[in-house]
């Protein structure tokens, strides 16, 4: 996962169509593919969910989250990456609906894991290295966290 912010401090965020947490505010990203690096994996996912080539400016850490789904608990290891806009055209591909954000309107609308990611690892300049979440429905738990 990961997103570009802009000279006023928004971030970029995709609104789900799918579940776990349809219709919320997210990080863009997706699944690493067999043999690809995840620093690739995010450069391509981007670019798939919102027309723009970006490269990464930071990797900003790696969090370990659980979160409800329809199956009983599910389990993602993310790669969470801060990035810089190098082309492309901004538009609203298939994965779902673009929005820029200020900071401070993260509560009311996105993922409540995401709006943490966004706030502790990636806006800051430093953040924890490694954490593990759960994700819940309205809030989200700290399980463990290493510098």
């Amino acid at each position: 996962m990961g997103t570009v912010v802009d000279e006023s401090g928004r971030v970029l965020l995709i609104k789900r169509l799918n579940e776990p947490y349809v219709g919320m505010w997210a990080i863009p990203g997706g699944k690493v593919e067999v043999g690809e690096h995840p620093d690739a994996a995010m450069v391509r996912e981007f670019r798939e969910e919102t027309g723009l080539k970006v490269a990464v400016e930071r990797f900003c850490g790696c969090i370990s989250e659980k979160y409800p789904g329809r199956d009983g608990e599910g389990h993602f290891l993310i790669y969470l990456f801060r990035l810089r806009i190098t082309g492309g055209e901004l538009g609203e591909q298939k994965e779902g609906p673009l929005q820029w954000v200020r900071p401070e309107d993260l509560d009311a609308i996105a993922i409540p894991s995401d709006a943490w990611m966004l706030r502790h690892m990636l806006l800051p300049d430093r953040g924890p290295g490694l954490v593990a979440l759960r994700g819940l429905e309205t809030t989200v738990e700290i399980e463990q966290q290493y510098e």
